[in-house]
């Protein structure tokens, strides 16, 4: 079993920073918000 947490992107209120310091915690789950359900994700080439 992995240990992860739920983070909400940038508007969190916890940090990417806060979250690597809590123990046992070796993942992140978040999710897409702004693409509506069935729309496409579209990524550019830098």
């Amino acid at each position: 079993m992995e240990i992860t947490f739920r983070w909400y992107g940038q508007d969190d209120q916890v940090p990417l920073a806060y979250i690597r310091q809590i123990p046992s915690v070796t993942g992140i789950v978040t999710a897409i918000y702004d693409i509506p359900v069935g729309g496409s994700l579209v990524t550019r080439a830098n």
